[in-house]
């Protein structure tokens, strides 16, 4: 067989494998890399020879070697362009910035007056004025912003105060009047620049931003004041203006995480099927290099091939020792990777990966952990809620809709998160036969109307409360199971008088 013959035959050989018609020479269906990472076709339509199109690094690679643009792992400096590439593509990052921040408003809160708590009309109010505004959904999109980047600030829209570099606060520092909140629009830091400090040792804002510089996203440029500017840093560390991202503690072990994955998943694309071996019995060596030099094996979906030949006497061999039948396996990797993510997150190893069946006990315990660090983070954000609310009262947008409660600007309220997480049907009346058991006793020294007032129940009409339910009892004559009339009487016609 000539070596034309044989060539003829290989190309059919390897195009039958892949799974290809030879329709289309593979010097001329590859694509060139780019260094962002996208495919194109090079300029004169040719592919270029001469290269292995598998070589990591090489610029004809067809498969990127990295999961970023070339950020070292440990590296000091993490542009926003790699935290924004890693929100949006790596699912540990996306959940703890994402997710997180949907989960600590998901339920909401709850704000009352000090002096009634048991009174909802403030809260009325508030989740009135909030709704209106859209408060929870910028609440939310804020968070993730500063989970991201460390800090975020939300933009305050007044009507009646059209210019953002004036100040909606007169000489004596309070809000002026005829101003209303309409609108607010939250924004990470990676847009947000301060060109002026409050510089002054005698302001209370000494070091504080006075005015912010603020980039749309589309290259519009716009200047605010500080008093219309909700600054939103939670994880102050070594500044005292930028907050810490959450990301930032777990960019390495993210970087890694991924390079891991992609590498599994070569191997799986690569060798999934095993080493491609072929023989060709009526080549010899340098025939096989002519081939392997034309590139005639580039196009096949592997790291690394063989290719032998001869025969009898002269045939080449190979063979992997202490290879064969051994499967890499993951699970240590992905172990300890998911252990530092959550030792960096405070976030359970199972609410990353999902709960399987079968470990119900295992999964509420987790449950409960992380949405104790759900509480801890909806503290953080105590402040945030606050000043927003504080807004709302100085422009008169939170009142009373039916007079209970008389609300103005110096009314003292608090703000009290409500838990996400939900108890199972068998721990919930458990719960609720301890409370039974509980206000059972309490009726040994307490009222009624005592006991209901711990319920926030309004107090029984006709002062049908004012009684202790156990001295009630052992005033009342008993009457025990069995007998007609209370213990220490008898019955009609049984006195001795009436024999």
């Amino acid at each position: 067989m000539s070596v034309r013959r044989g060539f003829d035959a290989l190309r059919k050989f390897v195009y039958n494998v892949a799974g290809r018609t030879p329709t289309v020479p593979p010097t001329e269906r590859d694509v060139l890399q780019m260094p962002n990472g996208a495919f194109v076709m090079p300029p004169d339509g040719n592919w270029r020879r001469g290269a292995d199109s598998f070589q990591p690094g090489s610029s004809l690679s067809r498969i990127p070697t990295t999961f970023s643009r070339g950020r070292p792992f440990g590296g000091e400096a993490i542009p926003d362009s790699e935290l924004d590439f890693l929100v949006k593509r790596e699912p540990v990052i996306h959940w703890t910035v994402w997710y997180v921040s949907q989960d600590i408003f998901d339920n909401k809160l709850r704000a009352y007056i000090n002096s009634k708590p048991e009174d909802d009309a403030f809260d009325e109010a508030v989740q009135r004025a909030f709704l209106d505004l859209g408060a929870y959904s910028v609440f939310a999109r804020s968070t993730a912003f500063e989970r991201l980047y460390g800090t975020s600030i939300i933009v305050c829209s007044y009507q009646g105060s059209p210019e953002w570099t004036e100040s909606i606060l007169d000489e004596n520092g309070d809000v002026k009047a005829g101003l209303e909140l309409v609108q607010l629009t939250p924004y990470p830091r990676s847009q947000i620049t301060v060109t002026e400090f409050e510089t002054s040792d005698s302001s209370l804002r000494f070091g504080r931003p006075l005015m912010y510089e603020i980039d749309r996203g589309d290259g519009s440029i716009f200047k605010v004041h500080w008093s219309k500017v909700i600054h939103d840093a939670p994880r102050i560390f070594n500044d005292p203006i930028w907050g810490m991202s959450v990301v930032q503690i777990l960019y390495d072990d993210a970087t890694g995480f991924r390079n891991m994955r992609w590498g599994l998943y070569q191997t799986i694309f690569r060798y999934g099927s095993g080493f491609p071996h072929i023989h060709l019995p009526w080549a010899n060596r340098t025939q096989i290099n002519t081939l392997i030099d034309g590139g005639e094996f580039d196009y096949i979906n592997s790291r690394g091939f063989f290719v032998t030949g001869g025969k009898e006497e002269n045939k080449e061999t190979i063979d992997f020792i202490g290879t064969q039948g051994v499967t890499l396996n993951p699970d240590p990797y992905v172990k300890v990777a998911f252990e530092s993510f959550s030792l960096g997150s405070r976030i359970p190893q199972d609410i990353f990966k999902g709960v399987s069946a079968g470990r119900i006990t295992g999964s509420e315990f987790n449950e409960r952990n992380y949405y104790k660090y759900i509480s801890s983070e909806q503290n953080s954000k105590t402040s945030v809620v606050r000043e927003l609310i504080d807004r709302l009262l100085a422009t008169g947008q939170i009142e009373s809709s039916d007079g209970r409660v008389k609300i103005s600007v110096d009314s003292e309220y608090t703000i009290e998160w409500t838990s996400a997480f939900e108890l199972n049907e068998v721990d919930q009346t458990r719960i609720l036969m301890w409370k039974s058991t509980t206000y059972k006793n309490f009726g040994s020294f307490m009222t009624v109307d005592e006991i209901r007032a711990l319920q926030k129940l309004e107090p029984l009409p006709d002062g049908k409360g004012e009684v202790v339910i156990e001295l009630l009892r052992l005033e009342t004559p008993q009457v025990r199971p069995g007998q007609s009339q209370p213990e220490g009487t008898e019955a009609q016609g049984n006195r001795p008088e009436e024999r």
